[in-house]
């Protein structure tokens, strides 16, 4: 109890070092959390309609900054992404699952204002597939089994994203950063020989939540 005490008071009153706020200043850091995502439309199946819900999974990366101005940074990224999406529906009481996952090597660019230290960010991503595959539950007795789905989702992914966080610096060289950002995807998840297989296929995309914790560094 008393840690969080003192965390607190750290938090409230503190500010944020100069020199991640000087003009011209170059920094890097290393993003740290957890993701909730989605897949955008209902899944058809043999005329069933498989109900969209969510998929919990990790995301970790680094960044490098460069401060434009006293309150405006741009940024880019590196990311190892885990998203995908659980599909289920309810027969008699007894549900039926989908749970697809992808694993993604992602590079988001963006722009940051931050006055003081709240952080407002905005910008856009690449992704590139790693691994994807969809782990199938019809019942208890046909039990489930893992497909993987390489050849069938699309390799690349891109969208848009948005954001919002609070700074705040301990007693370190780092600075800290607990935020929410919102990714929105712009392509085919899967790939046009698959959405061909399934009945009443609609395009489907990525609707990713990523709430993190972000520790800064100066050069």
């Amino acid at each position: 109890m008393k840690k969080i005490l003192s965390l607190g008071l750290f938090i409230s009153g503190i500010q944020l070092s100069a020199q991640f706020y000087d003009a011209d200043t170059w920094y890097y850091s290393f993003t740290l959390g957890g993701v909730a995502s989605y897949l955008s439309h209902q899944y058809t199946f043999n005329s069933d309609m498989f109900d969209a819900q969510m998929k919990l999974n990790v995301s970790a990366g680094g960044n490098i900054h460069y401060r434009l101005t006293q309150d405006v940074s741009i940024f880019g990224g590196v990311y190892y992404l885990r998203a995908g999406g659980n599909y289920v529906i309810n027969r008699l009481n007894a549900p039926a699952f989908r749970h697809f996952s992808m694993n993604y090597f992602q590079i988001p660019i963006g722009i940051q204002f931050q006055p003081n230290r709240w952080l407002f960010e905005a910008g856009g991503y690449a992704a590139y597939l790693l691994a994807s595959r969809v782990v199938i539950y019809r019942d208890e007795q046909m039990g489930s089994r893992t497909i993987h789905l390489f050849n069938d989702t699309n390799p690349f992914d891109g969208g848009v994203f948005a954001g919002v966080g609070y700074g705040f610096q301990l007693e370190s060289d780092a600075f800290f950063t607990a935020g929410l950002r919102y990714y929105q995807g712009l392509n085919d998840v899967f790939a046009p020989d698959f959405g061909r297989r399934e009945a009443n296929y609609k395009t489907t995309f990525h609707q990713i939540f990523y709430l993190y914790l972000q520790a800064a560094y100066s050069f």
